[in-house]
């Protein structure tokens, strides 16, 4: 297919990425401390919120989202950002203040990383952040099964947090620890249609499809995206496809491919800015449908950020967004088949295991319904709003953190009152 990078560079690059990320994971494993035994005594005291705060990425927006609904609930939790101890060339302008938390509170400590990075993080963090005080590791998979390489990171958390029961599920088999479904929480966005800015024609029809490269272009599904839009639109040109890509320093030769590709379309173009996360639900709320064709998600970020906007989304329906698309607030695309994982970058080598291949027949029927009613746009908007602000609210974001986590970070439990 057009934007599939090149099986023999891909695969050359990616090995060399997974032999340098092994032998470094197989130091830090050596080196890390691990967590108090569960039975230890537990401190109090307020949250900490460790993860790539800096970064952007999914994981850095999941442990940012964590922070401002912690602060939300007026639990003045502290933060420790990856993204500026680690190699990394894209960050954002945020959380500038490098200041280490004071790890003499022992509040829980909330760590925004999956299992292989646990190791190279937990030797960051050191041993007093570990001691006695409660760990939670905030995971997300976007396979029915997680990795074998991912077992041996539970030895640093007492308990797991998932955004979706699907990526619960994938977890649950292999420990006898806690597993809570624990949806990311989304405050209420401020965000303004700016299409000048984004050099967008006020009166086109704007779809919006994103793809950080790092994640893998084929789960994300650009050419889906972009085969789905042209079987819709053609070359029409009153609309405009939006494909917002990241990760493009990290693959420079398949950010050209798809590039190359796109600049073969008169109506579809590229985002390949570093935008802060305002600047993104700017972005949102200047289009009129977000349209995400992923072959699998642990979640689905921005199918969930476009309802809080009131934008409706067309998106796969399987994974970890099936838990709040509903009928009523979504258009959920179906798989013709589930098939097995192949991927040219080599981030999901597992061919055992399976993803969605949805049907992209009726998502450009689904396009063309949306282009031609406004007002059921708007209606799908408003339902999408009303439900996603539901599902992703701080106050279920907070009961989902269950007791434990409750009791050992409250105000009350602090002081001892």
């Amino acid at each position: 297919m057009g934007c599939q990078v090149s099986r023999q560079s891909a695969l050359a690059g990616g090995n060399l990425r997974k032999l340098k990320r092994h032998v470094g994971r197989a130091v830090y494993q050596l080196l890390a401390p691990r967590v108090s035994p569960s039975g230890s005594d537990i401190g109090h005291g307020p949250p900490v919120v460790a993860g790539f705060l800096s970064t952007p990425s999914g994981l850095g927006e999941s442990a940012r989202l964590c922070h401002a609904a912690l602060e939300s609930l007026g639990l003045t939790p502290r933060y420790f950002d990856f993204g500026r101890r680690f190699a990394n060339s894209e960050r954002l302008d945020v959380f500038v203040d490098d200041d280490e938390p004071n790890w003499n509170d022992a509040g829980p400590l909330i760590v925004h990383a999956n299992p292989p990075e646990l190791p190279a993080v937990c030797f960051r963090l050191g041993k007093r952040a570990l001691n006695d005080r409660l760990v939670v590791g905030y995971w997300a998979w976007e396979l029915e099964q997680i990795p074998s390489s991912w077992v041996a990171g539970f030895r640093y958390v007492h308990e797991i947090w998932a955004p979706s029961r699907f990526v619960a599920d994938a977890i649950r088999p292999h420990t006898k620890k806690p597993v809570r479904v624990v949806p990311h929480p989304l405050l209420p966005l401020s965000a303004r249609s700016d299409r000048g800015a984004f050099g967008l024609a006020e009166t086109d029809l704007v779809v919006l499809s994103a793809c950080d490269l790092r994640s893998s272009a084929e789960r994300k599904n650009i050419d889906g995206n972009i085969e789905a839009f042209r079987a819709a639109f053609g070359s029409a040109e009153d609309v405009t496809l939006i494909v917002k890509l990241g990760g493009t320093e990290t693959y420079p030769e398949l950010a050209k491919e798809i590039q190359d590709k796109v600049d073969s379309f008169g109506n579809i173009r590229t985002v390949t800015a570093v935008l802060s996360p305002q600047r993104m639900a700017d972005l949102i709320a200047s289009v009129d449908i977000v349209l995400s064709l992923h072959r699998s998600e642990g979640f689905g970020l921005l199918p969930a950020q476009a309802m809080m906007l009131g934008k409706p989304s067309i998106a796969t329906y399987w994974s970890g967004n099936m838990d709040y698309m509903s009928v009523e607030a979504s258009i959920r695309i179906p798989p013709k088949r589930l098939v097995p994982v192949r991927d040219a970058q080599g981030i999901y080598p597992y061919p055992s295991q399976r993803w969605a291949e949805p049907d992209l027949d009726l998502a450009a029927e689904a396009l063309r319904h949306m282009a031609d009613d406004p007002e059921e746009r708007r209606r799908l908007g408003e339902s999408a709003a009303v439900a996603i602000r539901e599902h992703c609210s701080v106050e279920r974001y907070w009961q989902a953190c269950g007791p434990d986590f409750q009791r050992l970070c409250t105000p009350g439990a602090q002081t001892g009152d």
